[in-house]
């Protein structure tokens, strides 16, 4: 049923249907009992560059956000319809991340908080660094009101999401870019600890 791509989007079920993105932009619907395609729709946008392609979904209630490796960012409901278009103008290869019926972005150098139901930018902060960015994109996790990230750029940060601002804390003034500009880096909590 799924198409063979380089870039495997996470299928979903819903209301006894598998939606299911190809990374040519057709939602398509099969019935999730006899494996038949009940319709296909192509997401039709003037912002979908020929060297673009969807990178991430997401799936809140009955409505699609998609994240595109040009930093366009899609919201479209069951049938295809689009709700809205964000343009964060980035190269994103991170994965959406869903916050409070937020959606997070992480670009190379930026981070993102997007209202779900419009589209707008709640908030965003840039983190520079002279460091090429990782191809695989950026890491991110949630403690309590905080948001723990390492951008593509190797950039490590926080921000307190309760008032929308960053935090400069101990470990946020380690200068840790160079350790994790080299690989893939990765971030983890678990109770009160936190690990990269």
């Amino acid at each position: 049923v799924i198409e063979n791509n380089n870039f495997p989007l996470n299928p979903y079920i819903y209301d006894q249907k598998l939606f299911y993105l190809s990374s040519k932009s057709i939602l398509k619907v099969y019935n999730i009992n006899n494996r038949e395609l009940i319709y296909e729709n192509k997401i039709i946008s003037n912002q979908i560059k020929d060297y673009s392609y969807p990178i991430s979904v997401a799936m809140i209630n009955d409505i699609f956000v998609t994240a595109y490796s040009n930093g366009l960012i899609i919201s479209y409901d069951i049938s295809g319809k689009i709700l809205w278009e964000t343009n964060l103008n980035g190269i994103l290869k991170t994965p959406i991340k869903i916050y409070n019926n937020n959606i997070l972005f992480l670009l190379s150098d930026k981070i993102f908080s997007i209202n779900f139901l419009n589209g707008k930018i709640n908030w965003f902060f840039e983190y520079n660094s002279n460091n090429t960015s990782s191809s695989l994109g950026g890491n991110i996790v949630s403690k309590n009101n905080f948001l723990f990230f390492i951008l593509p750029n190797g950039k490590f940060g926080q921000i307190d999401t309760i008032i929308g601002e960053k935090v400069n804390s101990k470990i946020t003034e380690k200068d840790l870019q160079n350790a994790l500009s080299s690989s893939k880096s990765s971030i983890n909590n678990y109770e009160d600890l936190l690990s990269i």
